[in-house]
């Protein structure tokens, strides 16, 4: 954002790569996960990676709190430099998919840590998180749980509400569509300190060929956006819109006024005075 609104040049990808890779020299272990783990996929959970001193049993832990807590910057990052929008939302489908098994009605009892504790019985508390060995010596052994009732500490159960409170950041951004495995971002969501903006929708299409969903822009009549291709995909719709996604990649569909007067302010791109795509300076394609 301070690159986009202020003209500055940080390195974006090196902060992103931090975050993602192995490179702090404090926590060496802690990463995204990219990894199948027995029959779990849990690709795109953030956590430990590493076989660390003080963790004998090796092999991952992969947390809650942080894979819910990284979807709050990572997503609205995209309005402000579309180049990232194909990396944060292939990351969010595959994060949105793992973090299903921190909750106890998606992960059979017998890779639950605390499956007989009934003090949640609508599953909406969930566990601290995914180890990828239980102990040592017990072979390649998933188990979903915490740290409390294999540390022995004086609590009854695993499920964490310190973690499983952020999880309404995560779910006030992800939206299904009708296309199992795709889904809507919403970019505005967690962006907390934005300027006026119209609404902002992060697509990623991970399948092999292009797939088409359909938006609900509402009743007034709007043009669509995409600030990833540069250019405008539809004109002067209303109700529910189609969009096409091209295989293996990324739209920003920002719903502007149809008819709405464009202009520009250096790199920016604006619909009615409102900024559109931080960086619009290529051709707009379609016409009015």
């Amino acid at each position: 954002r301070l690159n986009a609104e202020q003209d500055r040049s940080y390195d974006v990808s090196k902060i992103i790569n931090w975050c993602f890779d192995q490179t702090s020299f404090v926590r060496p272990d802690m990463a995204m996960i990219c990894d199948r783990w027995g029959d779990m996929e849990v690709y795109g959970l953030y956590g430990s990676v590493n076989r660390q001193p003080w963790r004998p049993e090796g092999g991952g832990y992969a947390f809650a709190m942080n894979t819910f807590a990284m979807a709050w910057p990572l997503v609205p990052l995209v309005r402000y430099d579309s180049r990232y929008a194909r990396a944060v939302g292939k990351w969010m489908v595959n994060a949105t998919s793992a973090a299903r098994y921190f909750y106890a009605n998606a992960t059979p009892a017998d890779r639950q840590s605390c499956a007989n504790w009934k003090g949640d019985p609508d599953a909406v508390i969930a566990y601290e998180g995914i180890r990828y060995k239980w102990w040592k010596d017990e072979g390649d052994r998933t188990i979903v749980g915490g740290d409390p009732t294999r540390e022995k500490w004086p609590f009854m159960t695993d499920l964490g509400i310190y973690g499983s409170a952020l999880v309404g950041v995560f779910g006030s951004i992800v939206k299904t569509t009708e296309v199992e495995g795709v889904l809507q971002l919403d970019c505005l969501a967690t962006d907390f300190y934005r300027t006026k903006a119209y609404p902002t929708y992060l697509y990623y299409n991970p399948f092999a060929e292009k797939k088409t969903i359909k938006l609900d822009v509402g009743l007034k009549r709007v043009d669509l956006y995409d600030a990833v291709s540069k250019r405008f995909v539809a004109r002067k719709v209303k109700g529910t819109a189609k969009i096409e996604l091209p295989a293996d990649s990324a739209m920003l569909v920002v719903l502007a006024p149809a008819g709405g007067k464009q202009s520009r302010e250096g790199k920016k791109l604006l619909v009615d005075g409102v900024i559109v795509d931080y960086d619009g300076t290529s051709q707009t394609k379609g016409k009015r």
